[in-house]
């Protein structure tokens, strides 16, 4: 039999013994490498390619993040999915990455799982290596994040740099680099504008008025509306309700309107849905300026005390009952719209008398410039009617009194109106006109247009009967001082009463606010409402002043705003360049010319504003934002997985060539050891596995093991024949067994130092009965040292890479 086999070669293929002669065996070509794939050289390039890209790939989204150009793209976009019944939203730009990160995960600890189930047989490859640093070592049942400190104690120092780069892969999560954000793009293109700020007044048409105070009435009578669309009543709500702005304006400033149709076509060619444009239009506003009415050290300049006793001026059946004295307002406190005298309103309960409001702007001007009003708030407890004095008082006149049993509180102010403009910058949605944010770009100019023209009349001929045809030029700043401080008594205007001298008409109750304990403009109920309706709180002089300027704004704002067009401008804008007709005549005063021609004198002289400009259509987008400091650590952790890749596979390559066969199978691991007597005899004494955790708290082995050496090659076993694998070394020579006869049968087992083949039989039966192993190890390795004597390379030859 043993001449037989010695005839046949065998070889070890898939864990299993084939003979060369079999026919099922094909022997490997000699330029296979038996390695494990994740070791070998191209898998080692490859993923050091796939690393590096991700560096570049990082560093170039990172350089497009910081200049906004990574936007509207396949990675920024949400895929909502629904499927039966339930919807998810799926987010590329968070999915990706973190497929690309698990990859390099699964793909860096399997290599590194194969370095680690291969470094105790690398340890011993070419030299000697302590037991308990290569046979011993065990890192399979290890947690990678645990195997670098574990290497680190057999001084394993590649592997140990292995797992701290597996470790490392645990914290590269890419998909926290980003952060999906809206940010606005801006587009700039050419825009055209139709509207500026009126230079030329209003012409109205109205024939057979012979006074300038008829012109008055019929300008007015046109800009009064009964509607709810009218800017007296925007005003209040926007005051009083917090309600939205007219379009094209903001706070207490008006801008010059765009023809949203206009806009849109010139944007057209952006391909943007986007309607947000930023650009230079003027601005205008109106304030006030303000100064204090001293009535407080001065009663007797708006208040009258009164002797109900004095049988002249009061009688039983005119004098409140139960009264001595009283007060009632003089002509100038009581004064409210026009000329009319406020006779309303009391807060008369059951239980008495509570406090009543009364508050007007009065105009106090003689209706030319320097224009002035005043601002009145007077709270007390007035009672409920008025009470007519004797007729014998006042020159047979009889007049009605608001009496007030106790001397009511009373605050003014005189104001001038300043209607100013300036270039301003705004961000607008040219579609609605709602304006986000604006800024004066320059200090505001007085708008000297506004009063250039005070209700003039024009016309060529100057005779007396063409004078009942004339037209009539207004200025905006006219029109809007007095429509607001005669709107409370605009009923008025259509009994031709205008500045009739009355006390006031309680049954005109459209822009004025009348119930009990109220009696109010539109102006001073909209003060009231800022103030939370706290009427003693408009008697700080201070809040007064600041609430009156605000309301002034907010009025002016409205005027401007109402019924504006890109054709025929509004009240407070013209079409650019427009000017007063040529035929229209100069501005007369009866039968004469005069010499303030206003507006027509200076028209020639004004530069139109320019119809073309630039604007920045300002778009909404999408993008993705990259944090820095998740770059910056992703990239330094790519890094040191790229130098740990160079490391893991330029590192030993030698050692690793060596290696006949990867240690993945049961079959595998026995060809390395199925003839080395020495080693299997040592292990069966010894506990070298087990839980990781063992190796932390084992105790410390004994000497010899510490002194025993493993080393993989060729060596020679117990019958002395030449053997390849792994087995134990010592420091002295081995006395090998006289080699087998090839003409025998069998192989006779002599003697090697003191140990018999009986003895050996016995020490196997013991071992085989269960007794105890120590005779065996005793045996074995207690008596001798033994060395390998490799004979030149390994049978194997070196796989080329």
């Amino acid at each position: 039999m043993i001449a037989l086999l010695a005839k046949r070669r065998f070889a070890i293929e898939d864990g299993g013994l084939i003979a060369t002669g079999d026919t099922k065996f094909h022997p490997k070509d000699d330029n296979s490498d038996p390695r494990p794939v994740m070791i070998r050289i191209w898998m080692g390039t490859l993923l050091l390619a796939i690393l590096a890209a991700l560096i570049a790939v990082l560093a170039v989204l990172y350089n497009l993040s910081r200049t906004g150009r990574l936007s509207q793209a396949l990675l920024v976009n949400q895929l909502n999915i629904d499927v039966l019944e339930l919807s998810t939203t799926l987010t590329p730009y968070s999915i990706i990455p973190t497929l690309i990160a698990v990859a390099v995960k699964l793909w860096f600890r399997a290599s590194a799982e194969t370095f680690k189930r291969l470094q105790p047989f690398v340890s011993i490859a070419d030299s000697p290596s302590s037991t308990s640093d290569s046979v011993s070592a065990e890192y399979a049942n290890t947690p990678i994040a645990l195997a670098s400190i574990k290497a680190l104690k057999h001084s394993h120092w590649i592997l140990a740099l292995i797992g701290a780069g597996a470790f490392v892969t645990e914290a590269l999560g890419m998909s926290a680099l980003w952060d999906r954000e809206v940010q606005d793009t801006s587009h700039t293109f050419n825009l055209s504008r139709q509207l500026e700020i009126r230079s030329s007044p209003q012409l109205f048409h109205h024939p057979r008025v012979h006074t300038a105070l008829s012109a008055n009435e019929a300008v007015l009578k046109s800009v009064f509306d009964a509607s709810l669309q009218n800017w007296l009543y925007g005003a209040t709500i926007e005051l009083t309700q917090s309600a939205s702005t007219p379009p094209w304006s903001k706070d207490t400033w008006s801008f010059v309107p765009l023809d949203s149709q206009v806009t849109q076509e010139a944007a057209s060619g952006l391909n943007s849905t986007g309607r947000n444009i930023t650009f230079e239009t003027p601005a205008i506003r109106a304030r006030l300026e303000c100064l204090v009415v001293d009535y407080a050290s001065n009663k007797s300049a708006w208040l009258v005390e009164t002797d109900f006793g004095n049988k002249t001026a009061w009688n039983r059946t005119n004098a409140p009952a139960g009264l001595d004295h009283g007060y009632y307002l003089n002509d100038l406190a009581a004064r409210g719209p026009g000329l009319r005298t406020v006779a309303c309103c009391a807060n008369e309960t059951q239980q008495g008398f509570g406090d009543a409001v009364v508050g007007y702007w009065t105009d106090t001007s003689s209706s030319t410039i320097p224009l002035s009003m005043q601002a009145k708030w007077i709270v007390g407890r007035p009672l409920n009617e008025s009470y007519t004095q004797s007729p014998t008082v006042h020159g047979g006149i009889a007049y009605d009194r608001w009496i007030w049993p106790e001397a009511p509180q009373i605050v003014a102010i005189d104001c001038t109106p300043i209607i100013e403009q300036a270039e301003a910058s705004v961000i607008v949605d040219f579609e609605t006109g709602l304006i986000y944010d604006y800024e004066i770009l320059e200090a505001p100019q007085n708008a000297t247009n506004a009063w250039t023209d005070f209700y003039f009349y024009h016309g060529d001929d100057t005779s007396q009967a063409a004078h009942w045809q004339e037209n009539i030029t207004t200025s905006y700043g006219y029109i809007f001082w007095d429509s607001l401080l005669t709107a409370a008594n605009a009923g008025a205007l259509v009994n031709n009463k205008l500045l009739y001298s009355a006390p006031e008409d309680l049954s005109d109750g459209i822009f004025n606010f009348r119930g009990p304990g109220l009696n109010t403009d539109f102006m001073s109920y909209s003060m009231l409402a800022m103030a939370n309706n706290s009427k003693e709180a408009l008697l700080d002089l201070t809040t007064l002043m600041e609430f009156a300027n605000k309301t002034f704004g907010i009025f002016f704002k409205h005027f401007a705003s109402e019924e504006v067009n890109s054709t025929a401008g509004g009240r407070v804008y013209q079409p650019i360049g427009e000017k007063l007709p040529s035929d229209l005549g100069p501005v007369t005063y009866g039968s004469k010319i005069t010499a303030n021609q206003g507006a027509l004198a200076l028209q020639n002289t004004i530069t139109p504003t320019p119809k073309d400009t630039q604007a920045n259509l300002i778009i909404p987008i999408e993008q993705l934002i990259m944090s820095p400091i998740a770059f910056f650590l992703s990239i330094s952790l790519l890094s040191f997985l790229i130098l740990t890749t160079i490391i893991m596979y330029s590192v030993n390559r030698t050692r690793y060539k060596t290696l006949p066969r990867d240690v993945d199978t049961l079959a595998s691991m026995i060809a390395f050891i199925h003839g080395s007597e020495k080693l299997l005899a040592w292990s069966r004494d010894s506990q070298h596995s087990g839980a990781w955790y063992r190796s932390w708290t084992s105790k410390s082995q004994p000497a010899e093991d510490r002194e025993m050496k493993a080393q993989m090659g060729n060596f020679y076993d117990l019958e002395g024949r030449e053997r390849w694998g792994i087995e134990l070394v010592g420091t002295m020579n081995p006395r090998p067994r006289q080699a087998a006869r090839n003409d025998s049968s069998e192989v006779d087992m002599q003697e090697v130092g003191d140990i018999s083949k009986s003895e050996m039989q016995d020490a196997d039966d013991t071992n085989v009965d269960g007794g105890d192993t120590s005779g065996v190890r005793s045996a074995l390795l207690g008596r001798f040292d033994w060395e390998v004597r490799r004979v030149g390379a390994i049978r194997r030859k070196p796989v080329p890479e």
